[in-house]
């Protein structure tokens, strides 16, 4: 609600569908997680109003720079979620990037005549016909291609070793 974009368990749903899709047409299609960086910082110090402020304009920035069949939803907390169908890598980092770009493009109106900059942490990974994977598994690559960005110096884009995908059935 807060946000008005997709919950987690709808994310997860689109997921599921865009897996069988792919696995049905040959496709492809990115998950993207990311992390707003420090964002416990912006709750302790400016308020949870703030940190609400933060999440309804990051929403809104990611929102704005995907295509109009892509899906955006928070996955928790300060955690969002795209998925990005047709989209390959390495081709389609540059995608990505503008997202992360999306984010930071300037500061946050947090009310109080303040603003805050904003930064995001990024986990990219590649779905495609082929190979051993399910939504867990895609969840968990994204999830350490995020971390690895977080722990590389934030504020990046991290992407999964290896391009993974379903057995075919």
């Amino acid at each position: 609600g807060l946000t008005r974009i997709w919950n987690r368990g709808a994310m997860m749903e689109l997921m599921e569908r865009e897996i069988e899709k792919c696995l049905r047409t040959g496709e492809h299609f990115v998950l993207v997680l990311l992390d707003l960086d420090h964002f416990k910082r912006v709750n302790d110090t400016h308020g949870h109003l703030a940190g609400d402020a933060v999440l309804v304009e990051v929403a809104r920035r990611l929102t704005s720079f995907v295509r109009p069949y892509d899906a955006v939803g928070r996955y928790g907390g300060e955690e969002f979620m795209a998925l990005l169908p047709g989209l390959t890598l390495p081709a389609g980092a540059n995608r990505i990037e503008a997202l992360r770009l999306a984010v930071r493009t300037g500061p946050v109106d947090i009310g109080e005549q303040r603003t805050l900059a904003v930064t995001a942490s990024f986990g990219a990974v590649m779905f495609s016909p082929g190979g051993p994977a399910g939504p867990a598994e895609l969840l968990r690559r994204a999830d350490e291609a995020l971390y690895r960005a977080k722990h590389e110096g934030r504020d990046r884009v991290g992407f999964a070793e290896q391009t993974i995908a379903p057995s075919p059935c």
